[in-house]
C-alpha cells in the first residue's frame, strides 16, 4: 500500500471515522460507466483500499469523502462533473470536472465554473486531511 494511502487512513481511524472496506476494480469501472468519467489512478488505488466514508459519517470539519455507492446516487443530476465528497452534510461539494480531471468545489451539483482546487486526487486528499481552508 502506498504510504499515502496509509497514513490517510491512519488518520482517518484515529478520528474515529468508520470506513467501508474497498472496491473492487469491477464495481470502479462500473461508476466510471455509468457517469462517463475515467477516475485518476490515485483515486482508484486509495478506494481500492477504502470506498469512502460510512454514509454521513464525516471528519473534524464534517468533512466526508463518498462510498461509490453515494458517488452514484448523488451524480445522477450531474453531467459536467462527477461529485465525490462534502463538507457539512453538501453544503460544500468536491468533484472531478469530467472534461479537464481537474478537482474544484461546488456549492450545488448545478454551480457551473466550480472553484479549481487542485489537478490531483492526492493532493486533493492532503487538502481534506489538512482541513485546508482552501476547502470552505
Amino acid at each position: 500500500m502506498e504510504k499515502w494511502v496509509t497514513e490517510a487512513i491512519e488518520l482517518w481511524k484515529a478520528d474515529g471515522v468508520k470506513l467501508n472496506a474497498g472496491s473492487s476494480l469491477k464495481e470502479l469501472e462500473g461508476v466510471e460507466r455509468r457517469n462517463g468519467f475515467k477516475f485518476p489512478d490515485d483515486f482508484k488505488i486509495l478506494y481500492a483500499h477504502v470506498n469512502g466514508f460510512e454514509d454521513f459519517d464525516s471528519r473534524g470539519f464534517m468533512l466526508s469523502l463518498w462510498s461509490t455507492g453515494r458517488i452514484i446516487e448523488e451524480n445522477d443530476i450531474s453531467m459536467d462533473c462527477i461529485m465525490f465528497a462534502d463538507f457539512s452534510l453538501s453544503v460544500c461539494q468536491y468533484g472531478f470536472e469530467k472534461k479537464t480531471g481537474r478537482i474544484f468545489k461546488a456549492y450545488t451539483h448545478f454551480q457551473q465554473g466550480g472553484e479549481y482546487l487542485t489537478d490531483s486526487f492526492r493532493e486533493f486528499i492532503d487538502l481534506f486531511n489538512s482541513e485546508s481552508e482552501l476547502l470552505f
